[in-house]
């Protein structure tokens, strides 16, 4: 279904977002949201690949910014590039923020059965864990 906003360019549909608070400002901002939300979910992840749970909290602490900073958008940017560096740097926060918490385990030196499916591998995770805890638990011989 077609809507008025599709012939107008994301800066022109900022800036009047931009300038009513109001529900429709909302609902232009979130004909800005359904047009980018893919691309900057997809750049969040390729810099926060290794930490999978914290790409929702970058996106939407990006999104956050991008609506609080609506009116700062530099004129003559664009909106793309201009909200591509929220989300960056949201996803760069996020980094720093977890950046002393230990990283999942990642399991690279065991084969990779791919039609095993999460439980197959949730099990076989905590297989190994027991196995490592028997293992450990065992006294060395004197």
């Amino acid at each position: 279904m077609a809507t008025p906003w599709d012939e107008l360019r994301d800066t022109e549909i900022l800036r009047r977002s931009a300038t009513d608070s109001g529900p429709a400002g909302m609902d232009l901002f979130r004909v800005l949201y359904d047009r980018h939300h893919k691309s900057w979910y997809r750049y969040a992840r390729s810099i926060l690949w290794k930490l999978p749970s914290s790409i929702d909290d970058a996106v939407q602490a990006g999104v956050i910014r991008v609506l609080q900073s609506r009116s700062q958008m530099p004129e003559g940017h664009s909106f793309r590039a201009w909200s591509a560096r929220l989300i960056k740097n949201a996803s760069f926060d996020e980094l720093r923020r977890r950046r002393h918490e230990p990283l999942p385990e990642c399991d690279d030196e065991a084969p990779r059965d791919p039609s095993a499916g999460p439980v197959t591998r949730i099990s076989r995770r905590d297989d190994d864990l027991r196995l490592q805890e028997a293992l450990a638990a065992l006294s060395e011989p004197e």
